[in-house]
């Protein structure tokens, strides 16, 4: 029996489950929670990662309507924050919480045929400096290598980069060639990095590959409706690419929670392996009390296993029964 419901779902050889990140600005302000919880009511989802959530400290709690809310803050300051909000159904299959910092979050899933690890990660702005960036990067880097090696990862975050359509010709398999429109800007120091990061670490960063409207593949949009934006991304391991819909990870811009971001969702697909199960072979015991029965069964089992009492002789008792037959 699958003990996570609905974040796999028996689906006849698949399991299927919905994870997402989505910044939501703020947390911490009366009825937030209840309004990001009422907007997801029109989605599947089992795991949600939320950026700039802005709540303090290290801890776990109920949502409202029964979900679970784990999340990673500063001490004191309502700034910056990672949470993962996790389906009441499927909070049952977290086996592990770990909060890196205000900016990295990271939650292990028991889900079949591979345990399902989770970083949600708020990279900084751009007016960040160098030595901050650095502690970024290293926080992100330790804990990426930190996961079990045979669990599927699947990292979540904002990072201020917006990807062009000429970085596939260059990073085939890394990237799909949905990104954005670059219209003739070169690329940027900062989007270079997320390539790079997700070249040397062989991730398939997902919304890359879903064509058609610039509404499904932006993930911010200026109030004026003129700048758009993909700064939000999800990534998988290369090896577990084929897992994941790539065509069907989108944005849906119909989310509201007073964010200029837009909610990003994909789907996970994972084979259902069967072990398969060993044939055991059960004796009638009682049939040995028959006399007749019991005699042919042992004349039939001592004629099989009559070479083998051969070899517990000795060679002139061999060579002597020889002789006799």
């Amino acid at each position: 029996m699958i003990p996570v419901t609905p974040v796999l779902r028996a689906r006849k050889k698949f399991l299927k489950g919905y994870t997402g990140t989505w910044n939501v600005r703020t947390l911490n302000a009366d009825g937030k929670i209840d309004q990001l919880e009422h907007e997801q009511k029109c989605y599947t989802w089992n795991i949600i990662g939320l950026a700039e959530a802005r709540l303090t400290g290290v801890g776990d709690s109920k949502t409202p309507q029964g979900n679970q809310l784990f999340h990673s803050g500063q001490d004191k300051r309502h700034a910056n924050g990672t949470t993962f909000l996790i389906h009441k159904d499927t909070a049952g299959a977290v086996m592990e919480f770990k909060p890196i910092s205000d900016r990295v979050i990271y939650i292990r899933l028991r889900v079949k045929p591979f345990n399902l690890s989770v970083m949600q990660i708020y990279a900084p702005t751009t007016d960040a400096t160098d030595d901050q960036l650095n502690r970024f990067y290293d926080a992100v880097t330790a804990t990426l290598q930190g996961l079990p090696n045979q669990d599927i990862h699947l990292l979540m975050w904002e990072w201020n980069a917006k990807i062009g359509p000429d970085a596939y010709d260059q990073l085939k398999g890394t990237i799909g060639r949905s990104g954005l429109p670059d219209w003739g800007l070169p690329m940027t120091e900062v989007c270079a990095g997320l390539l790079e990061f997700a070249q040397f670490h062989e991730l398939t960063i997902c919304n890359t590959f879903q064509a058609g409207k610039l509404s499904r593949k932006a993930t911010f949009h200026s109030p004026n409706g003129k700048t758009h934006n993909m700064i939000d991304y999800i990534m998988v391991d290369n090896r577990f690419r084929s897992s994941i819909k790539l065509a069907k990870t989108r944005t849906f811009p119909g989310a509201d929670v007073g964010s200029d971001l837009d909610l990003v969702l994909t789907a996970l697909w994972l084979k259902n392996i069967e072990k398969k199960q060993s044939m055991r072979v059960s004796y009638n015991l009682d049939k040995l009390k028959d006399n007749d029965i019991a005699e042919q069964f042992q004349v039939e089992v001592g004629g099989r296993f009559a070479p083998l009492l051969t070899l517990e002789l000795e060679p002139e008792e061999f060579q002597q029964q020889v002789e006799d037959n």
